[in-house]
């Protein structure tokens, strides 16, 4: 088990990004994923005498353990692409070459499960399209010509089951192994979104407290003067000054600045300071805004307000 985990984080120390991190993973367990079934392949064709099929699994080998030495050829796009086509082309020769009863086709199955893991849906679409319609287009080709296109070696029933047998049972572990890493990653890209909610909610709810602060700051400010009262007021309240208007179009300057102080919940008193006025012209001031909004002379203007 350590052994598979130092494979799944080969060369993945450096990286910041976790949704890179967790592609990059993938691309590890299916650079030695290929490189056990090259070796059972090889293993396979070179049990029934060396061909040139086994020299082109060996030269694969070597490829694959070269891309283990070396991230940037293994994390290359472009590279795992002409892997791809590389192993989908040989499957197509295998499966004739060895016969329909050999099953050899059903590579195809870990191979095709495998593109949505290694390449990104969005960024490297274009491949996923690709290889899956040539791995068809070669697969009815093969049945087409009923597995005997490239049928020069005849293996007795006995020794197509056995190579059967031994592609069922590693596709059926590469298919638990990449159920396993699909549900590590569920997991990891869960816990990412979680994390990231929790950081926005954090930041929203400092922003609220950073804007009541200053809210609090700008009402004692307030009112001690009013300079620039209307404009600071409607960076807090944008909406209040343009509903207030469409409701009462004849209010003028004066009125809707005491508007804004109530509701802000200004007394007469602090609103006749602010504004350098007395008592009774503030009073007069909000019955006339009363009538302007045929608010009823038992509703507090105060309360009106600072529920609009």
């Amino acid at each position: 088990m350590n052994f598979f985990h130092k494979i799944v984080n080969l060369d993945l120390s450096e990286l910041k990004d976790l949704s890179d991190k967790e592609n990059f993973k993938l691309i590890n367990v299916f650079t030695f994923l290929v490189l056990i079934e090259e070796t059972i392949l090889m293993i396979i064709d070179f049990s029934y005498g060396p061909s040139y099929s086994f020299y082109v699994k060996v030269i694969i080998c070597f490829i694959v353990i070269g891309g283990l030495y070396l991230p940037k050829l293994r994390f290359n796009k472009h590279i795992i692409f002409l892997l791809y086509l590389i192993f989908i082309l040989e499957i197509f020769f295998g499966s004739s070459y060895w016969g329909e009863e050999s099953m050899v086709y059903l590579y195809n199955i870990p191979l095709v499960v495998s593109l949505p893991f290694i390449f990104q849906q969005k960024k490297d679409f274009k491949y996923v399209i690709i290889i899956t319609i040539i791995v068809l287009v070669l697969l009815f080709i093969n049945f087409y010509t009923q597995f005997k296109l490239f049928n020069f070696f005849n293996l007795s029933r006995n020794s197509q089951k056995d190579i059967r047998n031994i592609a069922f049972s590693y596709i059926f572990t590469v298919l638990i192994i990449f159920a396993y890493l699909f549900y590590i990653k569920f997991r990891n890209i869960q816990s990412l979104l979680k994390e990231n909610l929790e950081k926005s909610l954090l930041l929203e709810k400092s922003k609220t407290i950073i804007n009541l602060e200053e809210l609090q700051a700008f009402i004692i400010q307030a009112k001690e003067s009013n300079d620039g009262f209307v404009v600071k007021f409607n960076s807090y309240f944008p909406d209040f000054i343009v509903k207030l208007t469409n409701i009462a179009p004849t209010l003028i300057a004066t009125e809707i600045e005491i508007c804004a102080m109530l509701k802000l919940n200004f007394t007469t008193k602090e609103i006749a300071a602010s504004t350098n006025s007395t008592v009774l012209a503030i009073n007069r001031k909000k019955n006339r805004v009363r009538n302007k909004l045929n608010i009823p002379s038992e509703i507090n203007l105060n309360t009106w307000f600072v529920d609009f």
